[in-house]
Protein backbone atom coordinates (compact mmCIF):
# COMPACT_ATOMS: atom_id res chain seq x y z
CA UNK A 1 0.00 0.00 0.00
CA UNK A 2 2.92 1.77 1.25
CA UNK A 3 4.42 1.57 -2.49
CA UNK A 4 1.65 2.79 -4.06
CA UNK A 5 1.03 5.61 -2.41
CA UNK A 6 4.71 6.50 -2.79
CA UNK A 7 4.25 6.26 -6.75
CA UNK A 8 1.55 8.43 -6.49
CA UNK A 9 2.98 11.22 -4.90
CA UNK A 10 5.44 11.23 -7.21
CA UNK A 11 3.04 11.93 -9.81
CA UNK A 12 1.44 14.34 -8.50
CA UNK A 13 4.95 16.00 -7.67
CA UNK A 14 6.30 15.70 -11.19
CA UNK A 15 3.09 17.44 -12.30
CA UNK A 16 3.35 20.42 -9.72
CA UNK A 17 6.55 20.82 -10.95
CA UNK A 18 6.38 20.48 -14.43
CA UNK A 19 7.37 23.26 -16.70
CA UNK A 20 4.43 25.49 -18.09
CA UNK A 21 3.19 24.83 -21.13
CA UNK A 22 5.08 25.77 -24.73
CA UNK A 23 8.38 25.69 -22.44
CA UNK A 24 11.17 24.30 -24.27
CA UNK A 25 14.87 24.02 -23.82
CA UNK A 26 16.90 25.35 -26.43
CA UNK A 27 20.70 24.57 -25.37
CA UNK A 28 22.07 22.40 -23.37
CA UNK A 29 26.07 22.57 -23.00
CA UNK A 30 28.36 20.18 -20.87
CA UNK A 31 31.21 20.89 -22.15
CA UNK A 32 32.09 17.08 -22.85
CA UNK A 33 34.78 17.97 -24.97
CA UNK A 34 38.76 16.75 -25.41
CA UNK A 35 40.91 19.18 -23.30
CA UNK A 36 41.53 22.54 -25.84
CA UNK A 37 39.93 25.33 -27.31
CA UNK A 38 36.27 25.85 -26.66
CA UNK A 39 36.02 26.87 -30.36
CA UNK A 40 35.23 24.10 -33.01
CA UNK A 41 33.17 22.06 -30.13
CA UNK A 42 29.88 21.13 -30.48
CA UNK A 43 26.68 21.38 -32.68
CA UNK A 44 25.86 23.59 -34.10
CA UNK A 45 29.84 24.75 -32.82
CA UNK A 46 30.88 27.44 -30.64
CA UNK A 47 33.20 30.23 -32.63
CA UNK A 48 35.35 33.12 -31.62
CA UNK A 49 33.06 36.09 -32.66
CA UNK A 50 35.65 38.61 -30.78
CA UNK A 51 39.12 39.15 -29.66
CA UNK A 52 42.60 36.95 -30.30
CA UNK A 53 44.92 35.18 -27.96
CA UNK A 54 44.34 32.13 -26.03
CA UNK A 55 40.82 31.04 -26.49
CA UNK A 56 38.75 29.82 -23.72
CA UNK A 57 39.61 26.21 -22.44
CA UNK A 58 38.18 23.08 -21.98
CA UNK A 59 39.84 21.34 -19.11
CA UNK A 60 38.40 18.30 -17.55
CA UNK A 61 34.62 18.84 -19.32
CA UNK A 62 34.70 22.31 -18.33
CA UNK A 63 34.81 25.80 -19.79
CA UNK A 64 37.46 27.54 -18.52
CA UNK A 65 37.96 31.50 -18.83
CA UNK A 66 40.58 34.33 -18.07
CA UNK A 67 39.70 38.31 -18.32
CA UNK A 68 43.43 38.52 -18.92
CA UNK A 69 43.03 36.62 -22.79
CA UNK A 70 40.91 38.23 -25.61
CA UNK A 71 39.20 35.82 -27.08
CA UNK A 72 35.04 35.42 -26.50
CA UNK A 73 32.94 32.42 -27.69
CA UNK A 74 28.94 31.93 -28.71
CA UNK A 75 26.91 29.29 -29.87
CA UNK A 76 24.03 29.49 -31.51
CA UNK A 77 20.49 27.88 -30.46
CA UNK A 78 16.95 28.86 -32.45
CA UNK A 79 15.73 32.09 -32.82
CA UNK A 80 13.34 33.37 -30.00
CA UNK A 81 10.69 35.39 -29.78
CA UNK A 82 11.21 39.38 -29.33
CA UNK A 83 7.62 39.48 -26.73
CA UNK A 84 9.33 36.60 -24.60
CA UNK A 85 11.22 35.71 -21.77
CA UNK A 86 14.38 33.51 -22.50
CA UNK A 87 16.53 32.21 -19.08
CA UNK A 88 20.12 30.25 -19.12
CA UNK A 89 21.49 28.67 -16.38
CA UNK A 90 24.47 27.76 -15.34
CA UNK A 91 27.19 26.21 -12.87
CA UNK A 92 29.87 28.92 -12.09
CA UNK A 93 33.08 28.50 -9.93
CA UNK A 94 36.23 31.21 -9.42
CA UNK A 95 38.79 29.54 -7.74
CA UNK A 96 40.89 30.36 -5.14
CA UNK A 97 44.30 31.08 -4.90
CA UNK A 98 44.18 33.66 -8.11
CA UNK A 99 45.52 37.13 -8.04
CA UNK A 100 43.13 39.47 -7.13
CA UNK A 101 40.73 41.64 -9.39
CA UNK A 102 39.89 45.06 -8.27
CA UNK A 103 37.24 45.14 -11.63
CA UNK A 104 34.26 44.31 -12.45
CA UNK A 105 33.98 41.58 -15.86
CA UNK A 106 31.08 40.49 -17.46
CA UNK A 107 31.31 37.02 -18.84
CA UNK A 108 28.64 35.39 -19.56
CA UNK A 109 25.05 36.86 -21.81
CA UNK A 110 23.05 35.94 -24.36
CA UNK A 111 23.56 37.48 -27.78
CA UNK A 112 20.92 38.44 -30.56
CA UNK A 113 22.12 37.89 -34.67
CA UNK A 114 25.12 40.71 -34.35
CA UNK A 115 28.21 40.12 -32.78
CA UNK A 116 28.20 43.19 -30.12
CA UNK A 117 24.61 42.80 -28.68
CA UNK A 118 24.73 41.19 -25.51
CA UNK A 119 21.73 40.70 -23.06
CA UNK A 120 20.72 39.43 -19.86
CA UNK A 121 24.74 40.26 -18.95
CA UNK A 122 26.28 38.51 -15.47
CA UNK A 123 29.38 40.23 -14.23
CA UNK A 124 31.91 39.14 -11.57
CA UNK A 125 32.70 41.58 -9.19
CA UNK A 126 35.52 41.75 -6.28
CA UNK A 127 34.29 41.53 -2.71
CA UNK A 128 37.10 41.65 -0.56
CA UNK A 129 39.86 38.50 -0.23
CA UNK A 130 38.44 35.59 -0.44
CA UNK A 131 34.64 35.83 -1.33
CA UNK A 132 33.01 37.88 -4.75
CA UNK A 133 29.99 38.42 -5.91
CA UNK A 134 27.82 38.47 -9.29
CA UNK A 135 26.18 41.32 -11.13
CA UNK A 136 23.55 42.07 -13.43
CA UNK A 137 22.33 44.29 -16.68
CA UNK A 138 20.23 43.95 -19.16
CA UNK A 139 22.26 45.17 -21.66
CA UNK A 140 25.19 47.33 -22.12
CA UNK A 141 26.58 49.26 -18.85
CA UNK A 142 29.10 51.53 -18.93
CA UNK A 143 30.34 54.37 -16.57
CA UNK A 144 28.92 56.62 -15.67
CA UNK A 145 25.30 55.78 -17.18
CA UNK A 146 25.39 52.48 -15.21
CA UNK A 147 26.07 50.03 -12.88
CA UNK A 148 24.96 46.57 -12.65
CA UNK A 149 22.68 45.93 -10.11
CA UNK A 150 24.69 43.74 -7.69
CA UNK A 151 23.44 40.30 -5.74
CA UNK A 152 22.70 40.99 -2.17
CA UNK A 153 25.36 38.42 -0.66
CA UNK A 154 29.12 37.48 -1.05
CA UNK A 155 30.57 34.03 -2.67
CA UNK A 156 33.25 31.98 -1.65
CA UNK A 157 36.13 31.40 -4.30
CA UNK A 158 36.52 27.67 -4.91
CA UNK A 159 32.41 27.23 -4.77
CA UNK A 160 30.60 26.18 -7.23
CA UNK A 161 27.19 28.29 -7.54
CA UNK A 162 23.86 27.53 -9.56
CA UNK A 163 23.26 31.26 -11.36
CA UNK A 164 19.83 31.71 -13.65
CA UNK A 165 19.60 35.25 -15.36
CA UNK A 166 16.25 35.89 -17.56
CA UNK A 167 15.98 38.75 -20.38
CA UNK A 168 12.89 40.30 -21.32
CA UNK A 169 12.61 41.78 -24.27
CA UNK A 170 9.23 43.79 -23.72
CA UNK A 171 10.53 45.26 -20.53
CA UNK A 172 14.21 45.57 -21.34
CA UNK A 173 15.18 44.12 -18.10
CA UNK A 174 16.82 41.21 -16.43
CA UNK A 175 16.50 39.05 -13.37
CA UNK A 176 19.07 36.84 -11.43
CA UNK A 177 19.11 33.96 -9.19
CA UNK A 178 22.03 32.53 -6.82
CA UNK A 179 21.40 28.77 -6.08
CA UNK A 180 17.50 28.85 -6.89
CA UNK A 181 15.35 25.82 -7.00
CA UNK A 182 13.04 27.32 -8.67
CA UNK A 183 11.98 30.79 -10.15
CA UNK A 184 9.98 31.71 -6.85
CA UNK A 185 13.15 32.09 -5.08
CA UNK A 186 14.79 35.50 -4.20
CA UNK A 187 16.46 37.27 -7.25
CA UNK A 188 17.38 40.78 -8.19
CA UNK A 189 15.68 42.58 -11.46
CA UNK A 190 16.96 45.48 -13.11
CA UNK A 191 16.22 47.50 -16.40
CA UNK A 192 19.34 49.43 -15.97
CA UNK A 193 21.80 49.84 -18.71
CA UNK A 194 23.67 52.30 -21.26
CA UNK A 195 23.53 52.79 -25.19
CA UNK A 196 20.90 51.08 -26.94
CA UNK A 197 17.87 50.24 -25.10
CA UNK A 198 17.89 46.18 -24.73
CA UNK A 199 14.42 45.64 -26.41
CA UNK A 200 13.09 43.82 -29.20
CA UNK A 201 15.87 41.44 -29.29
CA UNK A 202 15.50 37.82 -30.96
CA UNK A 203 18.19 35.91 -28.77
CA UNK A 204 19.63 33.48 -30.44
CA UNK A 205 23.25 32.47 -29.07
CA UNK A 206 24.90 31.91 -25.79
CA UNK A 207 28.22 33.93 -25.44
CA UNK A 208 31.20 33.29 -22.97
CA UNK A 209 33.56 36.21 -22.82
CA UNK A 210 37.15 37.00 -21.77
CA UNK A 211 38.30 40.56 -21.03
CA UNK A 212 38.50 44.24 -19.25
CA UNK A 213 35.79 46.21 -17.35
CA UNK A 214 33.06 47.55 -19.23
CA UNK A 215 33.96 51.01 -20.83
CA UNK A 216 34.65 53.80 -17.79
CA UNK A 217 34.39 50.75 -14.70
CA UNK A 218 37.54 51.08 -12.94
CA UNK A 219 39.70 48.36 -11.70
CA UNK A 220 41.89 45.80 -13.18
CA UNK A 221 39.49 42.15 -13.87
CA UNK A 222 41.83 39.10 -12.98
CA UNK A 223 39.07 36.47 -13.11
CA UNK A 224 39.47 33.41 -13.82
CA UNK A 225 36.16 30.89 -14.08
CA UNK A 226 35.15 27.92 -14.56
CA UNK A 227 31.97 27.12 -16.02
CA UNK A 228 29.55 23.76 -16.74
CA UNK A 229 26.29 22.93 -17.51
CA UNK A 230 25.05 25.92 -18.93
CA UNK A 231 21.46 25.28 -20.23
CA UNK A 232 18.86 27.82 -22.43
CA UNK A 233 15.40 27.76 -22.35
CA UNK A 234 12.08 29.85 -22.33
CA UNK A 235 11.67 28.74 -18.82
CA UNK A 236 13.36 28.76 -15.69
CA UNK A 237 12.90 24.77 -15.09
CA UNK A 238 14.36 24.56 -18.90
CA UNK A 239 17.06 26.29 -19.16
CA UNK A 240 18.17 24.64 -15.25
CA UNK A 241 17.57 21.05 -16.42
CA UNK A 242 21.27 20.13 -16.34
CA UNK A 243 21.96 21.65 -13.43
CA UNK A 244 22.11 20.47 -9.79
CA UNK A 245 19.51 21.73 -7.09
CA UNK A 246 19.28 21.02 -3.67
CA UNK A 247 17.83 17.39 -3.01
CA UNK A 248 15.47 18.44 -0.73
CA UNK A 249 13.92 20.88 -3.48
CA UNK A 250 13.95 17.96 -6.03
CA UNK A 251 10.93 15.80 -7.19
CA UNK A 252 13.04 12.48 -6.30
CA UNK A 253 15.17 13.96 -3.60
CA UNK A 254 11.36 14.16 -2.17
CA UNK A 255 10.37 10.74 -2.76
CA UNK A 256 13.33 9.15 -1.72
CA UNK A 257 12.99 10.78 1.58
CA UNK A 258 9.79 9.36 1.90
CA UNK A 259 10.23 6.21 1.31
CA UNK A 260 13.05 5.79 3.74
CA UNK A 261 10.92 6.71 6.38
Amino acid sequence: MRKIAIALLALSLTAALVAPAGAVSLLNETFSYPDGSLAGNGVPAWATFSGAGTDIQIISGTANGNSQNGPDDSRGFAAQSTTAKTYYCMNLTVPAGQPASTGMSSFAFLMDATTTNFFGRCYLIPAGATNYTVGLSPGSCNAPACTPAVWPGTLNLGQMYVITISYDPVAGSSEMWVQAASELDPKITTSVFSGTAPVNAAVQKFGLREGAPPTGQTGTANWQFVIDNVGVGTSFNDACASGPVPTNNSTWGRVKTLYRN
